[in-house]
């Protein structure tokens, strides 16, 4: 961490949220964190203004501030991350996580986490639940996608048959 730079411990004092070692918390609705080294790393990787933003949209909407949870806080700290155009509507930002269930799917995650990571499949869930919200976040003009298209790959009918292409 850069030096003058506040730790993990003095932001979320400042926002209110309590940090405690995990397996203590006390109920759903307390502003309570055990994602300490998590913020840590936002923190030198991101910034204070980043690390911020991203725990006031999980702690400030309805429903949600039972959720500063690593895996929810790292979700939404990558869309904020890439999605600045999302970011920038400000209040219309926090108004669509107040439609958005987070603790419902982080328990969707959950049951699928063997497949996926918690903290990717939190960030797809909510990712498509605010393209409904606040439409693309893509620039206009911007090409969406990386490039020319490939086309689609043939997938072998028989497991022989993909054992052998591989």
């Amino acid at each position: 961490m850069a030096e003058n730079a506040r730790s993990a411990h003095e932001v979320c004092a400042d926002l209110g949220i309590e940090i405690i070692r995990p397996g203590r918390r006390t109920a759903a609705d307390v502003l309570q964190t055990c994602a300490e080294r998590r913020i840590e790393k936002m923190l030198i990787e991101h910034g204070e203004g980043h690390v911020i933003f991203t725990l006031r949209t999980i702690a400030e909407t309805e429903g949600n501030s039972g959720e500063l949870v690593a895996f929810t806080i790292e979700a939404v700290s990558r869309l904020v991350r890439d999605h600045p155009r999302w970011t920038d509507l400000g209040t219309k930002w926090l108004e669509a996580f107040d439609k958005i269930d987070l603790p419902a799917i982080r328990n969707l995650c959950r049951q699928n986490r063997a497949i996926v990571p918690m903290a990717d499949g939190i960030t797809t869930l909510v990712f498509d639940r605010l393209l409904d919200l606040l439409g693309d976040p893509s620039p206009p003009g911007k090409c969406k996608g990386r490039g020319k298209p490939r086309g689609r790959r043939k997938i072998p009918a028989t497991v022989e048959a993909a054992s052998m292409a591989l």
